[in-house]
């Protein structure tokens, strides 16, 4: 379970999507916190004005978004990027070539 770090974002990657909906589950859980989980059948206009608002304090994330533009157009904004405060790659060993 990632730590918590209040006014900061954090990131998770994790490639499976049943891992993602249990870990959001288990966040969910913990006070002040509020976390999405963003995946291609998720993803939405909305939702990345919400992400670049800074609605969510954790962002669980596929790994194939990061390389979809509009979502790296939020990893790239200086704004956003501050408040960032840790990047989680979860279960990389599942991550095939």
């Amino acid at each position: 379970m990632p730590c918590l770090l209040r006014g900061l974002i954090m990131l998770i990657i994790l490639p499976l999507n049943a891992i993602s909906a249990e870990q959001k589950a288990k966040i969910t859980e913990l006070p002040v916190t509020r976390p999405v989980y963003v995946c291609a059948e998720t993803i939405s206009a909305q939702l990345l004005v919400n992400i670049c608002r800074g609605k969510y304090t954790y962002i669980l994330l596929s790994p194939e978004l990061l390389a979809v533009k509009k979502f790296r157009n939020i990893l790239t904004n200086p704004v956003f990027r501050n408040h960032v405060g840790l990047v989680i790659i979860n279960k990389v060993h599942l991550v095939a070539n």
